[in-house]
């Protein structure tokens, strides 16, 4: 799909003027959910456009030279900051470069009056890329922002960091009009996470795992295929998409083996692969929750 074709799904799907269709869409709960790279996502319902890890540049191509292509961006952002003015709120999961991500932070506040938000630990940090205030959450505390809720929860990047009793790396549990959304930023599944998420619709959840020779080559490793699916699964999750696995060749799975591994371990669990710039229609209806392509 060409970058212009990408756009327009992005913003017919998630623009949010006033109006009859739009109180309609609110009432019935019927959100768009677009990957738009690496663990980024935007989810609307119609009345507000919430951002999550938005990373649109080529920082992280700039910041590590290996000679090697391994840190080159595999595509390209399918949306770049300045299209983005229409963004409500954007949330940061963590201080790393490709979901901390300066340029695409400041781009987004230069023609937005979207809110910035993150754990209290990087606040400060969030704060100076955007040039304005951003909110502060504390880890687990439920936050009413009027068109959806929503609570930081502890991340665990290989282990959960803690910094003056706040995690350092969050994810988030968001509930539009009770169909709830965990974004688990970059995390393994650690004791306790099942709970705190269970009953989730959806669940965005990286599968590029860790180990050894991540470790190695210093990367801060997440959950693989196999944790996430089953993570989906013990949590009883809807819908299941997989991300943080396809930006970079240094930290990539294919998406073949993902699938495997996934239907091999979670058969019942919904899984869907939206390519960057592309997304899903999600609603509650009488059989359980409904999923279509935008």
């Amino acid at each position: 799909m060409t970058r212009a074709g990408q756009n327009d799904i992005i913003k017919n799907s998630i623009q949010h003027p006033k109006g009859e269709e739009n109180e309609h869409k609110r009432k019935n709960g019927e959100l768009a959910v677009i990957y738009i790279g690496q663990a980024g996502f935007i989810i609307s319902d119609g009345t507000v456009s919430v951002a999550v890890d938005p990373y649109l540049s080529y920082s992280v191509d700039l910041a590590i030279e290996t000679g090697d292509g391994k840190w080159m961006r595999l595509y390209a952002p399918p949306v770049m900051p300045d299209e983005l003015s229409f963004l409500d709120f954007v949330f940061i999961s963590h201080d790393h470069l490709d979901h901390a991500d300066p340029e695409t932070i400041s781009g987004i506040a230069a023609v937005s009056d979207a809110r910035f938000v993150s754990g209290k630990a990087i606040s400060g940090k969030i704060s100076s890329y955007a040039g304005r205030d951003s909110v502060a959450l504390g880890c687990k505390k439920v936050r009413d922002f009027g068109s959806f809720r929503v609570s930081a929860l502890p991340a665990a990047h290989e282990e959960v960091h803690m910094k003056d009793g706040e995690s350092e790396e969050c994810g988030f549990l968001f509930d539009f009009g009770g169909i709830k959304i965990y974004h688990s930023g970059d995390s393994l599944v650690y004791d306790g996470l099942c709970d705190s998420v269970r009953g989730s619709d959806v669940m965005l959840l990286p599968v590029n795992g860790n180990g050894f020779y991540r470790r190695e080559d210093g990367i801060v490793g997440n959950m693989d295929s196999f944790d996430a699916a089953r993570l989906a699964l013990d949590c009883g999750t809807g819908l299941l998409i997989p991300m943080h696995f396809d930006l970079y060749r240094g930290n990539s799975v294919p998406e073949s083996a993902v699938r495997d591994i996934i239907s091999a371990a979670a058969p019942s669990v919904r899984t869907v692969f939206p390519k960057p710039g592309e997304g899903c229609r999600i609603s509650r209806g009488y059989a359980g929750l409904e999923v279509s392509p935008l």
